[in-house]
This record gives C-alpha cells, structure tokens and sequence, in this order.
C-alpha cells in the first residue's frame, strides 16, 4: 500500500516515461494497421509475448528488471480493451486496469489508480484533498514507489506532472 505525503509540481504533462538506463530491456508494440503484437527488445533481440487467443492487438507498456510486463490487448470479440500482466510465461488479465508501468515490486500503476498486489487504490486518495490537484494519468513508478503522474489543478484547469513520493 502506499501512502504518499507530498506531492511536487515537475513541470508539463509527461507522456511514455521510460527508465534511462540504455541496457534496460524495451518494450512496445509492432505490427502494421492492426494486428499489433506486444513485444520486448533486449540485447539486440526482438522477442514477441505471448497473446491471449482472443487478443487482436496488444501493446507493453511497462517492464521490470524481474522480466515482469504490464500492457494491453483489445479483445477481438467484443472489441473491448483490458490490461494485462505477463509474469513467468503466464499473462493474467487485468480488466479495466489498463498499467503503464510497473516497478521491480510487482506494483503497477495506471490512469488515476495503482494496483499493489491486486489491491486497487485512487491516487487522489494519497494527495490532500485541498491541495487543487486531480490526477487523471500515472505515468512511471519507481521502486521505491515514487510515482509520476499527470494531474489537472482545478484552480487553473491547466495540467501540470507531479511527482508523488510516499511518506
């Protein structure tokens, strides 16, 4: 569970954060108009993820250094969106939890949640309720659990990227 304390103004909405480290592996989609295929890109090898029989497009957005990937996949049948989590060969689905991230702890983020060992949490709730801020977009989640996120300050209405850091 985290318990964030301080939230700090960073600057313009963030996009796609990814981590720095150029040895770490990347993770993405490819394909050409649909179907795209989740895939990760390390030591120079491409290597497609397994789908769910159902998937007619899927896309990684986030990975671990533990090999750990959260995206996810449209369902061909119902043409319905859900998040997913490959972890030891197996993809789990995540329903309406579609994770843009996720750290070396198995904790994921996604628009304006976080799922700590499949306990779903508001980020709203970690931030003062009077501080303006309404987050709509978490973007990366650092092992330590700092987090950031896009957030409108209702003040303004203007968006602005926070950077939450537990307590």
């Amino acid at each position: 569970m985290v318990r964030t304390s301080r939230a700090k103004e960073i600057g313009h909405p963030v996009w796609g954060a990814s981590t720095p480290e150029t040895s770490a592996p990347t993770r993405g989609a490819w394909g050409t108009n649909n179907p795209e295929h989740a895939f990760v890109y390390s030591n120079s090898t491409v290597t497609g993820l397994p789908e769910p029989s159902f998937a007619s497009a899927c896309e990684a957005r986030g990975i671990n250094s533990t090999g750990q990937i959260a995206g996810i996949c449209q369902d061909a049948r119902t043409a319905v969106t859900d998040g997913f989590l490959y972890s030891n060969g197996t993809i789990t689905e995540l329903g309406t939890f579609f994770p843009n991230a996720i750290n070396d702890n198995g904790v994921m983020v996604a628009g304006f949640s976080i799922d700590s060992g499949g306990t779903l949490q508001n980020l709203n709730s970690f931030i003062p309720a009077n501080s303006g801020y309404q987050i709509y977009y978490a973007t990366a989640i650092s092992d330590n659990g700092q987090i950031v996120a896009n957030a409108y300050y209702t003040v303004t209405g203007q968006s602005h990227a926070l950077l939450l850091t537990p307590a």
